[in-house]
């Protein structure tokens, strides 16, 4: 297994980054996340159920990030503003783009052990 940092994504419902929606820490390989010149910030998250990092279910972890990250915030009639920190250092701040999940290990029942999630986010205006 690549070597695992810890990353933690905070959702707001403000362009200012006021009014926290919520966090969450997720883990990351350092060399798989990307800010590039062209204002956006692309990153592959790694999810876990086997018990090694997580006891929790796969599909329940994505599904917490994707309330946060995806799905459309009623209260401001848009996805929420993002910021990205690793640490106390700050990667990125804006807005999902694009959001694709990978699952790379499956339990015999067919349930999802293990996944990738690539999200790509672009700078907010």
């Amino acid at each position: 297994m690549e070597k695992l940092t810890k990353m933690k994504i905070a959702a707001f419902k403000n362009p200012d980054f006021s009014g926290m929606v919520g966090e969450y820490d997720i883990l990351v390989n350092k060399e798989n996340y990307n800010h590039n010149d062209s204002g956006s910030f692309e990153m592959v998250l790694f999810f876990d159920g086997t018990g090694i990092v997580s006891n929790e279910k796969v599909i329940k972890q994505i599904k917490k990030l994707e309330e946060l990250l995806y799905t459309y915030n009623g209260s401001i009639h848009e996805p929420n503003y993002l910021q990205v920190h690793c640490g106390a250092q700050s990667l990125f701040e804006g807005r999902l783009k694009s959001w694709s999940v990978n699952h790379t290990m499956l339990h015999m029942d067919g349930s999802p052990l293990r996944a990738e999630v690539k999200a790509t986010l672009v700078n907010s205006i």
